[in-house]
């Protein structure tokens, strides 16, 4: 929240256009409780999130991510909203020595005064209205701490949870794949007539349709667009915070590595290491050949620890606040402390807050303009295409003759299936099922451009005769035959593991696959098994006792059979981490606690969303 209010926007983002607040007036974007949610608001703060993004991607942000990110920039804002009038209502008040301290440990992040409030008057911000958004942001903060407060946690869920955290096993599995047994089946024609009359319904084809249609790409439009001089300049002009470039620092550094996982000992020692290059530093040592030879990272090390320039946001907080408070080049930072480990930071440059001038970035803005103006083309044309086709001026035939390379028609598809020459587009095939014959849809916006759609015939949903299903029919019978056989070999294998045979013997004999898994924790990974699977395997293996032998679980690649050979549960090291584990503890209950409060807030809130207003679906 503190970064949406540093970097107040001063223009609206060109993919909204710069004359919908002049055409949609002053109605609100959102209402709460009958406090509007302005669309200037949405856009200043969605104009920093679209452009993080945009960077991220390398400019590659589909129609889907953009509604993406529109939705969580809206929830931001109502939530925003939310909080500020339960604040009133608590009656919170903020003093102005509060104010006060908060803005100046915000003024402490920057060189100096005079740079923060260069930064202010930069981003068009008034002191005074940057002195009450501190304000309300203190209150807020006041009413989530009061939620947060009356939560607490109790001594015997520490200690679960400081186990569930540093609890470590070593396993061994043997995996039975049921695909390795499909050549051992055998299946005769009554098998298969017999297994079909039996499991009739599961092959009953999904409804299909096949559709005409006609899809309007932009780029077609992108050669006959001429951006004048002028236009290209207003931009410019009306967009000047989109090229504002941060300040930015050029550093170095030398890393000593340590793991999330990492022990007190392990960071003990990354410490001294860290230490004794920071003495051999105050000793004279040039810092690039230090970096050179100790730096774990080895990347930046070949090049004598420079990571290049960066902004404030660039890096991780920790590592960002110690760079940016140091003065001047050649200042080298004390230890730094950061998820990856310890650093020494030395600042070699600093390149001020700037605006890019319209030279270096009126190339880039012809090229926006340019795509901007081929999209309202091509929206323009498919809208026309849409409108014909309604009124029965044109077919989806007819255009194709004149346009052969915008219309065409589909091979029937399931709902589930993609057309090839779409690609996966989940708004075109819902629209696709919704139409009636003869109905002409919507337009539909996707990544490759503007869709109109007709159906051609629709094939309901049936059951084939035996003739036409007998192929699948046999795969799927040696499918679960083979099934059976593996998991019939699972349990031989479980009996045979439970009379003393060792597990690399037993997948050496029946030619199954075998692993060692050596001491993991419950966030370790395992080969090949993710998500809910992943789930089910860490949750039977640290459920079993050393030597113990779990019950054959069944997941989607195969049978595994799994053994506990080690445990180590280091409770000589509670003691010292309980505190630091009731913090987090205390802190994930909190944060759960408070969710599950703005939600009932939410659904007791008035919310008008005139949303629908302002974007396309």
């Amino acid at each position: 929240m503190w970064a949406i209010l540093i970097a107040f926007a001063a223009s609206i983002p060109l993919m909204y256009g710069r004359s919908v607040l002049q055409k949609r007036g002053e109605k609100p974007l959102i209402e709460v409780n009958g406090e509007p949610i302005s669309y200037a608001s949405f856009a200043q703060s969605f104009q920093s999130t679209y452009e993080r993004y945009y960077q991220l991607s390398e400019g590659r942000i589909s129609p889907e991510m953009e509604r993406y990110l529109r939705y969580q920039v809206l929830s931001q804002l109502l939530n925003y909203e939310l909080l500020w009038q339960e604040a009133k209502k608590a009656n919170i008040e903020v003093s102005d020595e509060e104010i006060v301290s908060q803005i100046r440990k915000i003024m402490e992040t920057y060189p100096s005064r005079e740079a923060f409030m260069r930064t202010l008057e930069f981003r068009k911000i008034p002191y005074p209205e940057f002195k009450r958004s501190v304000a309300k942001q203190l209150t807020m903060n006041e009413l989530i701490q009061r939620i947060r407060d009356g939560v607490g946690v109790t001594e015997e869920e520490v200690r679960s949870y400081w186990m569930m955290e540093n609890e470590k096993i070593e396993a061994e599995y043997i995996l039975i794949k049921r695909e390795n047994y499909q050549k051992e089946v055998k299946v005769t024609q009554e098998d298969i007539e017999d297994y079909f009359r039996t499991h009739t319904e599961e092959f009953r084809v999904p409804e299909r349709v096949k559709l005409n249609y006609v899809g309007v790409a932009p780029e077609d439009f992108e050669d006959g667009v001429k951006i004048p001089p002028s236009t290209i300049k207003d931009y410019y002009q009306d967009n000047l915070t989109q090229y504002q470039i941060p300040e930015r620092r050029r550093a170095s550094h030398i890393l000593i590595e340590f793991s999330s996982e990492a022990t007190e000992e392990e960071k003990e020692k990354a410490r001294e290491e860290i230490e004794n290059i920071q003495s051999k530093l105050q000793g004279g040592v040039d810092f690039a050949t230090l970096a050179r030879e100790y730096s774990q990272d080895s990347t930046s090390a070949e090049k004598d620890g420079d990571l290049g320039f960066f902004s404030y946001q660039q890096m991780v907080p920790s590592f960002s606040e110690a760079v940016f408070n140091l003065r001047e080049p050649g200042e080298v930072t004390e230890i730094i402390e950061s998820p990856f480990g310890y650093h020494l930071a030395k600042l070699t440059d600093i390149e001020s807050a700037h605006t890019r001038t319209f030279e270096e970035v009126s190339d880039q803005i012809e090229v926006i303009l340019v795509k901007e103006k081929a999209d309202a083309l091509a929206q323009e044309e498919a809208q026309r295409v849409k409108s014909e086709l309604e009124e029965g001026r044109t077919s989806f035939q007819e255009y194709g003759k004149e346009h052969p390379e915008r219309a065409g028609s589909s091979p029937y598809f399931a709902v589930d299936e993609t057309v090839e020459e779409v690609g996966w587009a989940p708004e075109f095939n819902q629209t696709a099922f919704s139409l009636k014959k003869d109905e002409i849809s919507r337009l539909i916006r996707t990544s490759t451009g503007y869709y109109v759609l007709g159906l051609e015939e629709k094939k309901p949903s049936y059951i084939p005769d035996f003739a036409e299903a007998q192929e699948v029919v046999r795969e799927a019978l040696i499918a679960e035959r083979a099934k059976e056989l593996a998991e019939q070999k699972a349990e031989l294998v479980k009996s045979e593991a439970e009379k003393g045979m060792s597990f690399s013997s037993l997948a050496q004999e029946h030619n199954l696959e075998y692993e060692r898994l050596e001491y993991f924790n419950r966030k370790g990974r395992i080969q090949e098994i993710y998500g809910q699977d992943r789930e089910k395997f860490i949750a039977l293996t640290f459920s079993l006792p050393v030597g113990k032998i779990g019950e054959v679980l069944a997941l989607p690649g195969g049978y595994y059979l799994i053994g506990v050979t080690g445990r180590n549960l280091p409770w000589e090291e509670f003691t010292k981490q309980k505190g630091q584990f009731r913090q987090n503890l205390l802190s994930q209950k909190r944060n759960i606690f408070f969710e599950q409060w703005l939600g009932k807030i939410k659904e007791k809130a008035k919310i008008v969303d005139n949303s629908n207003l302002f974007f396309s679906p």
